[in-house]
């Protein structure tokens, strides 16, 4: 186990590597785009890895606002292109529908604080900055044991039984009274039109509709109804 920042020298390569709030405290590097610095971290987490192992894992947590979300989302196409594929939260391969692009949505996730180290919640209190829920932008990836990845039929014209799908919202209300969900999938941001209880982050696998799916004119969002 490992603990520096970002440019130190280790003696021996990692299998698994976490890095945590990091990035968004680079604060010099923020003059540069985005999609720069995707690729400039992500060359440096690399050379923390060890390659050779088919398990090599990573994960990228930083806080759940626009610029951060940016930033985990371009590394995740930086991390698909050297041959790592998403575990979690995404539920495919495809491109991210909530890339944190301005006026567009962002992939974040609230987390209760009740786990958090006791001496962090004291600091926050002492602060004057309590904390009931985190908000975090987060992926997990592994590396693929061919290099490869595979297996994403977005634009394939082969028609899949079932769709898989993550919640990415609260319970949103809807004009008519309907209720529903924002959720990420393969066939890209969904507006979930439903009267089934879903939690924040929950996977849902469904049938996948055999029609065109209409377009939601506020958020762009496919209407998918359940």
């Amino acid at each position: 186990r490992v603990k520096g920042e970002l440019g130190s020298s280790v003696r021996e390569k990692a299998d698994f590597i976490i890095s945590a709030n990091l990035f968004n405290e680079l604060c010099d590097d923020f003059k540069n785009p985005p999609d720069f610095l995707a690729k400039k971290y992500t060359e440096q987490i690399l050379s923390y890895l060890k390659f050779e192992n088919e398990n090599a894992r990573y994960i990228i947590v930083e806080p759940g606002d626009p610029r951060s979300a940016r930033l985990v989302s371009l590394m995740r196409d930086s991390f698909m292109r050297r041959g790592f594929f998403p575990v979690s939260p995404c539920t495919h391969f495809c491109q991210c529908p909530m890339d944190g692009k301005k006026g567009g949505k962002w992939c974040n996730y609230a987390f209760k604080t009740d786990d958090a180290p006791a001496e962090l919640k004291r600091l926050s209190e002492k602060s004057e900055l309590p904390k009931e829920r985190a908000v975090l932008s987060f992926v997990a990836f592994q590396k693929s044991k061919d290099g490869q990845i595979n297996g994403c039929n977005c634009f394939s014209d082969e028609r899949q039984e079932f769709i898989s799908m993550r919640i990415t919202s609260e319970l949103i209300k809807l004009p008519g009274g309907r209720s529903g969900y924002y959720a990420c999938s393969e066939k890209g941001l969904l507006l979930v039109v439903t009267s089934q209880q879903f939690l924040s982050g929950q996977k849902i696998r469904v049938l996948n509709p055999q029609k065109k799916l209409p377009i939601d004119s506020k958020s762009g969002a496919y209407i998918l109804e359940l």
